[in-house]
Formats: structure tokens, C-alpha cells, sequence
């Protein structure tokens, strides 16, 4: 069992996503209880003991539109280098989708092993769904993880959704401590005359994107309308943009991202912001080790809807070309908040691995005619490389967008409409 957990790490390492959470304890509640939502509420049958401090979320006062099942942790009886215990909880009637976020400790590598349905069917099957590093046709559930794993039901139109008793086997390689839980659920019906609506804010770390009358600069309404464009091609109408400030210090901090430690500190800032719509952070480049020249980083695959103040709140975008290339800038923005908010690679960068969308189409290595071991959009311009959630940009500024030009399939649409942050009008 320790050999197929090391092979599925293998597997997801190649997705351009790297992740870290500072707990942050909460007390004050008598044993065997904990507190959520600013009381104190009685802990779950999960729980094993009363010591165990829960991370706060910094939720108290955000309103999402969805509902949140509450904290629980699960107790990891570790042997040797693995261990595996299961997690079972109640989807009530009328939940049409939820995401799952389980955290560990930073030497923890958390995945799910099995996850049934109510019904008992085998959504994912660990041993099954990968073999020897590749995934396999029948794979049809994809997630993302590290010591935190976020696993959103369904991502994908070939899962059915069903309300009662979900069951999830989790397996940690290291774990030794309790697992942090929650359920964020979504009742959203998705009915046509629905039309869902995405606020978002942008966090300018050291970049004007304002004249000095507050109103935007032109080559940032460029990159906005491509943004926002993008997205009406999944159905979804960009909403409310609130420009949030910095301080000088942070700015000072993070303009530049000097290391993956930077990167996941610097989301830690949004705890002081109001609301709770989702985060692009603009930043002058990456200067990482193995980062640079990159455009963006998405913080998880899906976050944690409608959370802020945690590492993985929000996703960061590079203005190193934005001057020259504010259309760059604006698709960029749109492929690293649709990470955010579900949804993988169409292919990967070596054209071996793919998303579990059956509409969208695959470039297989064997596409890589000059033989670099990559396929790029020129090689993959009659598959995905038109899909904005395509591994590499456009060559291009001057991409088109729509049918013909850059877009998010149906089947995308399908799940971006389904996460819980969301809104419906």
C-alpha cells in the first residue's frame, strides 16, 4: 500500500500547484467541544479526544452561499510510514455539489484511498484509477493534494451527486495527528433561468493598475475585459471587482515572489478583507527557484470556497509582461482562478496526463513533433490548445475568444457552476 500512495504522489506533482496551511488554534470551550462561527458546539463522533485544537478559519462574519458541515477532525493511528482511517458523513436532501477540505500537519501527505456513494458505488478506487504512474481510461475523479487535500463532488458530469451517507477512506504517508475536516455544500438547483454570478478581488502588490483618479489604466481594462470575456464563455458573469490595497511593507514583501514560503504567506493577507469573493494577487514576477519566468500559480486545486486568511486563499498572477501583453495578463487571471475553482489541465505540459472531463480534448505526447518532450499550442492548435485552461498560454495577443478562439468547455462550465462560492441570480 505504501508503494501505490508513493505512486499517486508522483502523479500529482507534475501539476504546477504547490501547497501549505499555518494552523492557527482556537480554545476557550470546554472538553469535548470546539468552536465554530463564534460558539462553542459539541465535537463530532470523528473526534477521539478533546485536546486537539482546531485551526480557526476566519469565517465568522462571511455570508457564502452555500452551507458548511461542521469542523471535524479524524485521529490517523499511524504504523510505520502509513495509515489509512475512514470518514464518513450525511449529505442532506437538495445538496447538489460540496468540497471536502482535509488538512494535516506539514510533514503529512493526506489522499483519499476510496470514496463511495451513498448507494455504495466506487467513485475512485486509489490501486484501480492509477496505474504505474499513468491514468487509466476508467479514471473519472481528479484532485489535487499534500498535507491539505481539497476533493470537490462532483468534477465531473460522469459522477453522480446523491444525498445521505458519503464514505471516504483517507490515507496519509506520514501522518501521525488529526485530520482536519470540512464540508463546504452547495444547494444551487442550476436551473437555466439561473444565471450564476462570480465577484472577485484583486489584490495589486507593488503594480498601478490605477491612475492617480482611482479610475483603471487602459491596458488594465484590457486584461479585465479578457478576463471577464473568458468567463461569460462558461456561462458566468463577473460581478463586483473590489481593487484591495496593501501596505507598504507587504508590497515591499511580496511585489516580488522569492520563495514558495512567500507565496503561500502572501494570501495569508486577506483575512482582512471584507467579503468573500475569491483572490488574484498581481505581483511582479517569480523569482523562486524552478519559478522563474512562470505567470501564475494557483494557491490549490479547488481552494477553500470562501475562506479567507488561510495560504491557499486565492491564486497569484505575474505582470512581468503586462504592458506589452495585458491580454496575457487577463487570460492568465482566468486560468489560474479556474485551478481555484476546480478545474485542472486539459493536458499536462508532457502530454501524459489530462483532466477527467470527457469533452475536452487531450494532446498526447504524441503531438510533440520538434521533440522537446512538450506539446505546445502550436503543436496541439487543432486539440486543446484553444481551451483557457490549456497548459501554456497562447502564442499569440492577439488570441480570439469564443467559439472560435479560447474558451471553457461545456463540461467545465458544468463544474465551475458547481462550486460552492458561486452565486445565482
Amino acid at each position: 500500500m505504501l508503494r501505490d500512495s508513493i505512486k499517486i504522489l508522483f502523479v500529482f506533482l507534475i501539476i504546477l500547484i504547490l501547497a501549505g496551511y499555518n494552523f492557527i488554534g482556537c480554545g476557550g470551550c470546554p472538553e469535548g467541544h470546539h468552536q465554530y462561527n463564534g460558539e462553542c458546539v459539541q465535537d463530532s463522533n470523528n473526534n477521539i479526544d478533546g485536546d486537539y485544537e482546531i485551526p480557526e478559519y476566519q469565517v465568522d462574519d462571511l455570508v457564502l452561499p452555500s452551507e458548511v458541515l461542521e469542523k471535524n477532525n479524524i485521529d490517523f493511528d499511524a504504523s510505520g510510514l502509513y495509515s489509512g482511517e475512514t470518514y464518513t458523513f450525511d449529505v442532506p436532501e437538495g445538496v447538489t455539489s460540496m468540497i471536502i477540505w482535509a488538512m494535516g500537519n506539514e510533514d503529512d501527505f493526506i489522499l483519499p484511498l476510496t470514496i463511495h456513494s451513498p448507494s455504495n458505488e466506487l467513485i475512485y478506487d486509489l490501486n484501480v484509477d492509477v496505474d504505474n504512474g499513468y491514468i487509466g481510461d476508467n479514471y473519472d475523479f481528479q484532485y489535487y493534494f499534500d498535507f491539505n487535500t481539497s476533493l470537490f463532488l462532483p468534477n465531473t458530469p460522469k459522477v453522480d451527486f446523491e444525498s445521505g451517507e458519503w464514505k471516504i477512506d483517507l490515507g496519509s504517508l506520514y501522518a501521525n495527528n488529526k485530520i482536519f475536516i470540512r464540508t463546504f455544500f452547495s444547494y444551487e438547483t442550476h436551473e437555466e433561468e439561473k444565471e450564476p454570478l462570480l465577484n472577485v478581488n484583486i489584490w495589486p502588490v507593488g503594480i498601478d493598475v490605477a491612475n492617480s483618479d482611482g479610475e483603471l489604466k487602459e491596458e488594465f481594462q484590457e486584461s479585465l475585459q479578457v478576463f471577464k470575456d473568458l468567463y461569460t464563455t462558461a456561462g458566468i458573469t463577473i460581478g463586483d471587482v473590489e481593487i484591495q490595497n496593501l501596505t507598504e511593507d507587504e508590497i515591499k514583501q511580496y511585489g516580488v515572489i522569492n520563495s514558495l514560503d512567500e507565496f503561500y504567506e502572501m494570501f495569508l493577507i486577506t483575512e482582512k478583507v471584507q467579503n468573500d469573493y475569491p483572490n488574484i494577487f498581481l505581483i511582479n514576477g517569480f523569482d523562486a527557484d524552478g519559478l522563474e519566468g512562470v505567470l501564475g500559480i494557483s494557491s490549490h486545486i479547488p481552494g477553500p470556497p470562501g475562506v479567507k486568511g488561510t495560504k491557499h486563499s486565492g491564486v497569484a498572477v505575474s505582470m512581468q509582461y503586462y504592458e506589452n501583453y495585458p491580454r496575457i495578463t487577463g487570460y492568465t487571471m482566468a486560468h489560474e482562478l479556474g485551478h481555484w475553482l476546480g478545474l485542472f489541465h486539459t493536458s499536462e505540459a508532457t502530454g501524459r496526463f489530462f483532466d477527467p472531463l470527457d469533452d475536452t480534448k487531450e494532446c498526447s505526447h504524441l503531438n510533440d513533433s520538434n521533440g522537446d518532450r512538450y506539446v505546445d499550442p502550436l503543436e496541439c492548435s487543432n486539440l486543446d490548445a484553444s481551451n483557457v485552461m490549456f497548459w501554456m498560454v497562447p502564442f499569440e495577443d492577439d488570441f480570439l475568444i469564443g467559439d472560435d478562439g479560447q474558451n471553457f468547455s461545456m463540461d467545465q462550465e458544468w463544474v465551475l457552476h458547481r462550486n460552492p462560492i458561486m452565486n445565482f441570480q
